[in-house]
């Protein structure tokens, strides 16, 4: 009946004997007689019967009457096996002796252990071995409901937490007068007004995420230390979501000098959320100060969810600031155990991968990263996020200046929560961009504007400045250079304090006319000296040289400037900074993407604007107007 036995097994589950050393006697007579006994430990305490002749000696077994000899010793198995500590198999011969109410309170008294640990697969492997109509309890729903958590389904961990609140009402209402099971109740509403502070975040109501964690960490035990670590990290950020970082930051640094004594994982939800602020300001410098601390406490105290946060972040902030080489190797990281991580991390290092590796020009090893992340994926049964591994790969043949078809925009609402690094409608913007289909045009505007909305809703730094980005590229495929430079200007305002370098780079060399036009401080203007630096020489005009004239404190220059800028075409100001680069005609067409032919046609519309000849001409007109930089 038993896998594996020892002496003490023995003595309680088959001879509730009450003499000792029985068990550990008839153990030694079956190894002196050979009966087919296999050691699994070098002490000779545990063993088991070879599986032949196991099989053998149950199909014997189960030839007689003796369903209740085998219940019954299964439950005594499962008594010894939780008075040792080992629930896995206490609550698995629990179910081998069909008590599964006895399973239920098992995983009910240990459920917060297994949280405290972020063992979510062990919870997984509880669950899994239920009965379908045992899983009808609330604590068990708010079990799923942890599960639904970590696998980032938050509208399914939603829905079972409100019928586990349901049951969880109807419970304290039969059992009033019982004031331990009352407060037993109230604990587990406790963590159901986590997982509501979870969901109201997500829908980006921050004011009733700041009350239902605030409301949990009232009625959670200090023990339950996962929970209520959950619940502060909402708390945080809720506020930074309803725009009061300041206050969010306060309070996180508060509550970690409180935990300094004695850092656990409380510590670390705390510093999740700092990170999570910094992630959304965004602040690169903050990041970088906050995540070394972040990825040796989880290190240390074997904490794998919060190492794969930790990793994460500290990926993204080398990336965004444009250490492209260094952030790899913290995104391989996370991915490597992207089944002990948390799923949303898994995913968006799987999206960094792919995009730190497109920018070193690696782009087979970006492409197979991005496979690995369709089958992660399909690995957990969560399709519902293969749009983000297909937006991805429309991503990188975009960047790698390939033509690539214009995805259809699904569930919008959905995706505004901007929960996921990779946002398959901003993709989809970029798409229609390159495409240039003027036709297209009127669907790029709707998106953005829907985006540059819910991004001011939800105080979202990190994803205004994409938008921004990409509203710049939408005007100036329109010709319209005021509001391009008005777009782009404010985009370097939002991520020039945070260090915020990789997005203007992948825009490509396209931007960089309408930087060299804008008149900003000289903090900014570093910023923008940064963003230069880190593209490829051939591709940068510096935006901070400006011609004699203008040094001079001439205006007429820059009205001519101005002028020139609205009569050319984006077309044809990235003709002209490759005709600056000496590029012949074929290299412009190989890298534009169009033929030698129509290259020379926007030569020609050039030379026509600029009242010149020949290219040399039109390039020297460029740099005294100021278009172009100086020749050194």
């Amino acid at each position: 009946l038993l896998d594996r036995f020892s002496g003490d097994l023995l003595q309680e589950a088959v001879l509730s004997s009450p003499e000792p050393d029985v068990g550990a006697a008839i153990l030694r007579s079956l190894v002196r007689a050979n009966l087919f006994l296999i050691p699994l430990d070098e002490q000779g305490v545990w063993y088991r019967f070879h599986h032949l002749f196991q099989e053998m000696l149950r199909h014997r077994l189960k030839q007689g009457s003796t369903l209740p000899l085998r219940q019954a010793v299964y439950h005594k198995a499962s008594i010894w096996y939780e008075r040792q500590g080992l629930l896995e198999e206490a609550i698995a011969h629990a179910l081998l002796a069909a008590d599964h109410q006895r399973a239920v309170r098992l995983i009910e008294q240990n459920l917060h252990v297994a949280m405290n640990a972020e063992d979510w697969r062990r919870i997984d492997r509880w669950l899994g071995r239920l009965p379908v109509e045992r899983t009808a309890s609330p604590v068990i729903l708010v079990a799923a409901a942890v599960l639904e958590h970590f696998r980032h389904h938050i509208n399914a961990t939603a829905d079972l937490i409100e019928k586990a609140a349901a049951m969880i009402e109807q419970e304290r209402q039969v059992g009033q007068g019982d004031e331990a099971r009352q407060q037993e109740w109230s604990y587990w509403l406790g963590a159901v007004y986590v997982f509501r502070a979870q969901h109201r975040h997500f829908l980006g109501e921050a004011d009733a995420c700041i009350h239902f964690a605030t409301e949990a960490l009232t009625l959670l035990p200090q023990e339950w230390r996962f929970l209520r670590a959950l619940a502060e990290f909402y708390r945080i950020s809720g506020l930074q979501q309803a725009g009061r970082t300041a206050d969010a930051v306060r309070y996180a640094r508060q509550r970690l000098e409180e935990q300094r004594s004695s850092p656990d994982q409380m510590t670390l939800r705390i510093f999740l959320g700092l990170g999570a602020i910094y992630h959304s300001v965004p602040d690169t410098f903050a990041l970088e100060q906050l995540t070394p601390a972040f990825i040796q406490l989880s290190s240390d105290l074997d904490r794998p969810i919060s190492l794969g946060w930790a990793h994460y972040l500290r990926g993204w902030m080398l990336y965004q600031s444009a250490q492209v080489a260094d952030a790899e190797s913290h995104f391989r990281i996370v991915v490597q155990d992207a089944h002990r991580v948390h799923l949303r991390a898994a995913i968006d290092s799987y999206t960094g991968l792919a995009l730190t590796l497109a920018a070193q020009g690696r782009f087979d090893e970006a492409k197979a990263a991005v496979d690995g992340m369709s089958r992660y994926i399909t690995d957990l049964n969560v399709i519902n996020l293969l749009p983000i591994a297909d937006s991805l790969k429309i991503r990188l043949r975009l960047m790698q200046g390939e033509r690539a078809r214009i995805p259809v925009v699904d569930n919008l609402t959905g995706q505004l929560t901007f929960s996921l690094w990779e946002v398959p409608a901003l993709t989809t913007v970029r798409a229609i961009l390159a495409s240039g289909e003027a036709a297209r045009l009127a669907e790029a505007d709707e998106i953005l504007t829907i985006c540059r909305a819910r991004a001011a809703t939800t105080h979202s730094g990190r994803v205004a400045i994409e938008v921004g980005l990409l509203t710049t590229m939408y005007y100036a495929l329109q010709e319209n250079v005021p509001f391009a430079l008005r777009e782009l200007r404010d985009a370097v305002k939002l991520a020039a304090p945070g260090g915020m370098i990789q997005p203007f780079r992948e825009i490509g060399p396209s931007l960089h006319p309408y930087l060299n036009m804008l008149p900003l401080p000289a903090p900014e203007r570093k910023f923008i000296q940064q963003v230069v630096a880190v593209t490829p020489p051939s591709h940068a005009p510096d935006p901070t040289t400006i011609s004699s004239d203008l040094r001079n404190g001439d205006s007429t220059p820059m009205l001519y400037r101005e002028r020139i800028l609205a009569d050319l075409t984006h077309r044809e100001l990235e003709v002209l900074l490759l005709l600056a680069q000496q590029r012949t005609d074929a290299e412009i067409a190989e890298a534009l993407v169009i033929t030698p032919a129509t290259v020379k046609k926007h030569a020609g519309n050039i030379y026509r604007k600029l009242a010149v000849k020949n290219r040399r001409q039109a390039v020297a007109r460029a740099q005294v107007s100021g278009i172009l930089p100086l020749a050194q």
